[in-house]
């Protein structure tokens, strides 16, 4: 009697213990609007296509050291697509300068005058170490057909702490980083191509 009761016991605990709840993240921060140069609102920028390798599409986040290994966690999941999230988030940040002209998604619903197309290379780095960002990105100048600016762009961000919360939070700071850079380049005049004509 006394085993079956124990059993029962046992049985029931078994029972009311809780998988771990799993939480899921973005690369997606709203953020104030900077000020910034309302003239060129006229201007139609395209964020994408953004491409990214297969580990990172997985929805589990992967972490890794850059020696080609990679962690994946069931428990702390991308909320979507990486790579439409990606790209989002690079819309919200270069709209919120102020000064890239009228920031769409592509394929855009509108022709553009200028399309940043991104290649995710790495996200990667171990949980409390630099968590890293590196892309491979371009501007096209539509209005020629021609790549404007072709690059390969690198940034590190010391999480906080060891949690999966700092190691986003530090991808999202990378990830802001490379906005000002693109940002940057295109209040140079980065997206146009001169013609042969000079025009």
């Amino acid at each position: 009697m006394l085993l079956l009761v124990g059993l029962l016991v046992a049985l029931l605990a078994g029972c009311s213990s809780k998988s771990p709840e799993v939480s899921y993240y973005s690369l997606f921060t709203a953020g104030p609007v900077k000020p910034g140069k309302t003239e060129d609102t006229a201007t139609v920028l395209a964020i994408g296509p953004v491409t990214a390798p297969d580990i990172l599409r997985r929805s589990q986040i992967a972490t890794g050291s850059g020696a080609g290994r990679y962690r994946l966690s069931d428990y702390h999941r991308w909320a979507g697509d990486v790579e439409k999230d990606f790209a989002r988030a690079l819309a919200e940040l270069l709209a919120g300068r102020g000064d890239a002209g009228q920031v769409v998604l592509y394929p855009a619903p509108q022709k553009a005058d200028c399309q940043l197309a991104v290649d995710i290379l790495a996200m990667e780095g171990e949980l409390g170490q630099e968590a890293r960002l590196a892309v491979s990105w371009s501007l096209l100048d539509s209005r020629h057909q021609a790549t404007a600016v072709a690059r390969r762009s690198a940034f590190g961000r010391q999480p906080e702490d060891a949690g999966y919360d700092a190691w986003v939070r530090a991808q999202q700071a990378n990830l802001a980083e490379f906005s000002e850079e693109v940002g940057d380049t295109l209040a140079r005049g980065g997206c146009r191509v001169r013609s042969s004509s000079g025009q």
